[in-house]
């Protein structure tokens, strides 16, 4: 009986945490929070079933997967613009520092930038790290700040000298071009967050939305999101709150070359993040109209349910064998058959 019980409430729990799969937790302990600060409805989050099927039909992604194996996120609140570098100096194919001595990774073969060594002699003569950690960084010192590390270029252009089609031509066609990033500078409020200027690398477009994902560098306040073109762009306008004109900034490599971005670098399948084809069908919607991606919201309810069910189930049976009222029994007709046989040798 004990161990039916404890399967039961077993099955129960795994009902339960299933049915919370496709949304936050929300519950805290004493000096720890299980959830972010919510998204407004306008946005949708990468970590939602939507969010992911937006990633996977998303026409230029590869940004995002090379993005992701390096996003962090910023160890304070004013480093947004070097938590961003970091993530896009890490995706780009150029020389990558020493870590920290006396990190036991101050080998050739560990070199990576943090938000430590991102700052070196050459940035500090353009951006200096207690400016930064004073007043955060503007769409303009954050250029210089990643144009002074070698091998890598960059600039950056405010949105009020942009329209919304030169800003959507000018952020998809870095995102198509191999080597090419976009962080975006934008007002957090504009697009209903909480929250002042804000730096964050771009990393895919979804056509169809006519959205882009932020992989956002204040992690533990937002998670990643896709939000409209026309939202982001204005959101980068100056505002009347602070007057401050944002934009874009634009990383590439290797250093020299120039930038290409603008509606002539808008080539789908030149750096667009799809697998080669292995059917005619593959990377599209299904005939029937459907995204081609299973609904794992709907699965994951249809498997709570049934483990809810069970354990439901199982419970009732346990109160009852409990009582008195049914026996239950826990090994089939064989072990009965063998209970009967004992019996029998007692009597002898």
């Amino acid at each position: 009986m004990p161990a039916l019980l404890l399967i039961t409430s077993l099955l129960v729990c795994l009902g339960a945490a299933a049915a919370h799969a496709a949304g936050p937790v929300g519950a805290s302990y004493p000096g720890r929070r299980l959830s972010r600060m919510p998204l407004p409805a306008e946005l949708t989050p990468l970590t939602s079933p939507a969010g992911q099927t937006m990633l996977f039909e998303a026409e230029y992604r590869s940004d995002a997967l090379a993005l992701l194996a390096s996003y962090v996120a910023q160890v304070n609140g004013a480093f947004c613009g070097p938590a961003s570098s970091v993530t896009v100096l890490n995706a780009l194919a150029v020389g990558q520092p020493l870590q920290a001595s006396g990190t036991y990774l101050d080998e050739p073969e560990y070199a990576y930038y943090t938000q430590d060594n991102v700052f070196d002699a050459d940035s500090e003569r353009v951006v200096p790290r207690s400016s930064v950690l004073r007043n955060g960084m503007s769409l303009a010192e954050l250029a210089s700040f990643l144009a002074a590390h070698r091998g890598v270029n960059a600039s950056f252009k405010h949105g009020s000298d942009m329209s919304l089609q030169d800003f959507r031509d000018a952020v998809v066609s870095a995102i198509a071009q191999p080597q090419t990033f976009a962080i975006v500078n934008f007002l957090r409020s504009a697009i209903g967050e909480v929250g002042g200027g804000h730096h964050s690398p771009v990393g895919a477009y979804h056509a169809t939305a006519d959205s882009l994902l932020v992989l956002d560098v204040a992690r533990y306040k937002y998670p990643a999101f896709w939000v409209s073109v026309n939202a982001l762009y204005h959101a980068t306008l100056p505002s009347v709150s602070d007057g401050q004109d944002r934009g874009l900034v634009f990383v590439w490599a290797p250093e020299g070359e120039q930038l290409r971005v603008g509606p002539q670098y808008i080539m789908a399948g030149v750096d667009d993040g799809h697998p080669m084809s292995t059917g005619p069908n593959h990377g599209s919607s299904s005939s029937d109209g459907s995204s081609g991606f299973p609904n794992w919201q709907m699965a994951t309810a249809a498997v709570a349910s049934f483990m809810v069910g069970l354990g439901v189930a199982l419970t009732a049976a346990a109160l009852l064998s409990a009582s008195g009222f049914v026996t239950i029994s826990y090994s089939g007709f064989a072990r009965q058959a063998k209970h009967e046989e004992m019996a029998t040798l007692v009597q002898r």
